[in-house]
């Protein structure tokens, strides 16, 4: 919830880090966490996160969303946008999903 009000990310992404020091593979809490570095403005962080969610997932809209939203944001346009068009693919509805969490440029 702090990653979608944007409260307290520092917090957030903290306890993200605990879960995932317990369950290293939890799916749920890697995604939140490729948001909570996205919207800190960790893009490189953002990025590998994303990576390694779609090493086991990799047609995952939500991390191909937010890794594209990052490389855009440290300008690699080519990767971002390829990203951005295989999480369209992945699910259509997905730009507009990540835009109420603002994980989209206004």
């Amino acid at each position: 919830m702090r990653a979608i009000r944007g409260a307290s990310l520092a917090r957030g992404l903290a306890d993200c880090t605990a879960l995932l020091n317990e369950y290293d593979d939890d799916y749920d809490t890697m995604q939140w966490r490729c948001l909570i570095l996205y919207r800190m403005g960790r893009y490189g962080d953002a990025i590998k996160q994303c990576g390694a969610l779609l090493e086991t997932h990799p047609r995952n809209a939500d991390a191909l969303f937010i890794r594209g939203q990052a490389r855009l944001a440290k300008g690699d346009k080519a990767a971002g946008e390829a990203d951005i068009a295989a999480a369209k693919d992945a699910d259509y509805r997905i730009a507009l999903y990540y835009k109420m969490y603002r994980a989209t440029p206004s």
